[in-house]
C-alpha cells in the first residue's frame, strides 16, 4: 500500500498521463485531441470530480471560506455525475494515482482506501457491509483490477496485484496476486499475473516516506511504466499503447468477457447500488 500523505503532488496529472498513454497517443497527443478528451470523456470527468473534492477538503483546512466555496462546487459537480453518469466516488475515499475507470456507469466508492493503478469497471460497489453489523471499509492494494458488477464490502484487505472477476461479491480478506471470483468471493488461483490487464502502471513511491513533487514530476514528466517499458510525457510510448493493449481497451478475455473501452459507452445497471459512507 502506498504511503499516505502528499497526495497534493499531482495525482490527477498522473491519472491523465496514464489515460493519454492508453486511450490517446501518449506524449505525442495533440492539444486539440487532449481538449476533445477533456470535454467529452465522461470517465475523466468522474475522476476529476473526485480529485477536485479531495483538493477542496484540503483547502478547507487552510482557508475555511475558500474551502467551503470549493466544496460547494464539488457538491454540485458530484451530484451531476450521480444523476447523469450514475457514478459516485466519495471525496473521503483515499485513492492512489493512476486511477482508471473503464466505464463510469454504476460505480460507487465509499470512503475506502485504494492503492495506485486501480482499474474499475461499471457497476462496481466498494463500501460498508452494514447488514452484518460491519461498519468497516475495504483496504485495497496497488495494481488491483476489479471487473464489472463486483461488490467489495466490509473491513477486508485485498492484497496488491489482485484480480476481482466480474460479479464477485467479496467480504473477506484475499492475499496478494490472487484471482478471485464467485458469490461469495473465493480465491480461484494464486500468483495470478494481471499485468496485461493493468497495463500501464505508476512506479511505486519510496517506502517509508511520501514522494515529493520533484520525485513524482521531473521536468514536467510523469513517468508511466508498462511492465518493463517506461513512458513519460516527454518520451514516445511503446508500440500499441494507443488503446489497443490487452485488458485496458475492454478486450480482456477469461475474467469478465465484457466489451468496451474508455469512451463513455458504458452499459449495465442503472447505478442503483449504494456504497458505504455516501
Amino acid at each position: 500500500m502506498l504511503v499516505d500523505g502528499a497526495r497534493e503532488a499531482g495525482d490527477l496529472e498522473i491519472d491523465l498521463a496514464k489515460m493519454y498513454a492508453i486511450v490517446l497517443d501518449g506524449p505525442r497527443t495533440s492539444w486539440l485531441s487532449r481538449l476533445r478528451f477533456w470535454l467529452f470523456d465522461y470517465e475523466l470527468h468522474c475522476v476529476a470530480a473526485y480529485r477536485f473534492g479531495r483538493w477542496a477538503g484540503r483547502l478547507r483546512t487552510r482557508h475555511p471560506l475558500l474551502g467551503v466555496l470549493a466544496l460547494g462546487l464539488y457538491w454540485f459537480w458530484n451530484r451531476h455525475n450521480i444523476r447523469i453518469h450514475h457514478a459516485d466516488i466519495f471525496r473521503r475515499a483515499d485513492i492512489g494515482p493512476g486511477l482508471l475507470l473503464m466505464h463510469r456507469s454504476g460505480i460507487i466508492v465509499g470512503p475506502a482506501v485504494v492503492g495506485s493503478n486501480c482499474v474499475l469497471h461499471q457497476n462496481v460497489t466498494i463500501g460498508q457491509r452494514i447488514a452484518d453489523g460491519d461498519q468497516g471499509l475495504p483496504t485495497i492494494g496497488d495494481d488491483v483490477w476489479i471487473g464489472p458488477g463486483a461488490v467489495l464490502c466490509g473491513a477486508i484487505t485485498v492484497g496488491d496485484g489482485c484480480t476481482i472477476s466480474a460479479g464477485t461479491v467479496l467480504s473477506k480478506d484475499v492475499p496478494p496476486h490472487s484471482l478471485v471470483g464467485g458469490n461469495p468471493g473465493r480465491v480461484i488461483a494464486r500468483e495470478y499475473d494481471n499485468s496485461n490487464m493493468i497495463n500501464f502502471v505508476v512506479p511505486p513511491r519510496p517506502v517509508g516516506r511520501a514522494a515529493s513533487a520533484s520525485e513524482r514530476v521531473e521536468t514536467n514528466t510523469v513517468p508511466i511504466e508498462r511492465r518493463g517499458d517506461r513512458v513519460g510525457l516527454d518520451t514516445p510510448p511503446p508500440s500499441g499503447s494507443g488503446g489497443s493493449t490487452s485488458g485496458v481497451d475492454g478486450s480482456t478475455s477469461g475474467v469478465d468477457g465484457s466489451a468496451g473501452g474508455v469512451d463513455g459507452s458504458a452499459g449495465g445497471a442503472d447505478g442503483s447500488t449504494s456504497g458505504g459512507g455516501s
